[in-house]
């Protein structure tokens, strides 16, 4: 029986009406197992007519469907309108999910949703109101989140909608999330302040960042910036975003440079702990 990259492999080639493949580990266990297929040159398998025919009509029994029309990709779900093999789905149960939490009614689709302190929402993209999250709150770090409540945020920035940045296969319901925010409202990236935040913000799009209040004065004033400062962090790190900095532009530019002169690696977790006041900056300025 084959597996779900094989079974994926064999639909994308019969699907292109091709006869030739480039060599692979997939394709060389193949035709081992099933008898067919020519090897040319170490560098491409060929398939006869009858071969592709062969093909088609063994994977054919395996998913009791046509390979040419049944999907190979979804959740469990959708694959058990076709498999009788439900673990045929390519997406992990949760692993598409957004986790949000908010000081007030989380907008859904389906109605508004509470989320007492301690506690936080798991829903697909396609159940939230995004046309009612004009703010959006992104947390990088896990642990951070799980606390939500006891960040230090600037009043008229506590009513938004909390998210974490996600993982893995929730990163891309995500960015498509901050995408769809940004067209008419504000998202804001709470990172660590360090390089690779600031890489992250970038690479996310948020149209603001929360930093540490007085990031400016490279933090001479708050204690919680020089007494827990990472230096290794920032050695670490700081190639990252030298790299990059050519890339960025107004703020995102002159946080890049603070914190690069200024050696700064402060995490999420300090910040929280011990209840470093964080201030919004607009990245468009």
């Amino acid at each position: 029986m084959m597996n779900k990259r094989t079974l994926a492999a064999v639909q994308k080639l019969l699907q292109s009406g091709k006869q030739q493949v480039a060599v692979s580990g997939v394709w060389r266990e193949l035709i081992d197992v099933q008898g067919i297929g020519q090897l040319v040159n170490n560098k491409a398998i060929s398939f006869t007519s009858k071969e592709i025919q062969q093909l088609r009509a063994i994977v054919n029994r395996q998913i009791e469907g046509d390979v040419m029309h049944t999907p190979m990709k979804g959740t469990r779900l959708e694959m058990a309108q076709h498999y009788s093999n439900e673990k045929m789905a390519d997406k992990t149960v949760f692993g598409d999910l957004i986790w949000g939490c908010s000081q007030h009614p989380v907008p859904l689709l389906n109605g508004d949703a509470i989320t007492p302190n301690g506690s936080f929402l798991s829903f697909p993209l396609t159940e939230l109101n995004v046309s009612r999250c004009p703010l959006l709150f992104i947390i990088e770090n896990g642990e951070v989140f799980r606390s939500w409540w006891k960040l230090t945020l600037p009043r008229q920035f506590d009513t938004g909608l909390i998210v974490y940045r996600g993982h893995n296969s929730n990163q891309n319901a995500m960015k498509e999330l901050v995408q769809q925010v940004n067209l008419n409202g504000n998202t804001i990236g709470f990172f660590d302040y360090d390089p690779s935040g600031i890489c992250l913000a970038h690479e996310m799009g948020v149209t603001s960042v929360a930093l540490p209040q007085g990031w400016q004065q490279h933090h001479s004033k708050h204690r919680v910036a020089t007494k827990y400062n990472k230096d290794e962090t920032f050695t670490s790190q700081s190639s990252q975003l030298e790299n990059k900095q050519s890339l960025l532009n107004g703020a995102l530019h002159t946080i890049a440079s603070t914190i690069l002169k200024g050696k700064w690696a402060l995490t999420q977790e300090h910040m929280l702990v011990h209840k470093a006041p964080l201030e919004i900056v607009y990245l468009n300025t």
